[in-house]
Parts: structure tokens; C-alpha cells; sequence
């Protein structure tokens, strides 16, 4: 399965939820499909950043409320383009 396949499959998944999943989760999930099906390959991170550190600092808790301003903010901006092109 190509990556494209991968992302697709996730995003209707998003889709069917109404937006409810965690935006993280399915980044994550992409993620872990492309290696299981080795469209991906490990590589050693560009950033050298104590990812368990900041885990355990916000205790396993994601404020998706920054995510969701933002792709409000972009539909906004594309639905404003769209007008604009008519």
C-alpha cells in the first residue's frame, strides 16, 4: 500500500468521525501504517529532542483547541479563495 493509499485511508477515517479524532492520533497512525508496510524508512531525527521528556510533562494531554483555530482559520481562507475565483 503507497503512502498516498495510507493517508487517504486516514483521512476518511477522520471523515466518518465528524472531525472527533485527535489530530495527533492520526498523524501518528499514518506514521505507523507506512512502516508496518515499509513505505517509510527509519532515519535518525534532525532535532535532538527529549520526546519522552515532553510526554511526561504534559502527562499524555494534547490541547487540540490551537489545532482546531487553525484549520478553521485555513477553510476560512480557502472558501474566501473560492468565492474570489467565481
Amino acid at each position: 500500500m503507497s503512502i498516498s493509499n495510507i493517508i487517504a485511508e486516514v483521512v476518511n477515517e477522520y471523515l466518518e468521525h465528524k472531525g472527533k479524532l485527535n489530530l495527533d492520533y492520526l498523524i501518528e497512525d499514518i506514521l505507523q501504517r507506512a512502516f508496518i508496510d515499509e513505505a517509510l524508512e527509519v532515519q535518525e531525527p534532525k532535532l535532538k529532542v527529549d520526546s519522552y521528556k515532553i510526554l511526561e510533562s504534559k502527562k499524555g494531554e494534547v490541547d487540540v483547541e490551537e489545532y482546531k483555530k487553525m484549520f478553521a482559520k485555513m477553510r476560512k481562507k480557502r472558501k474566501k479563495k473560492k468565492k474570489s475565483k467565481k
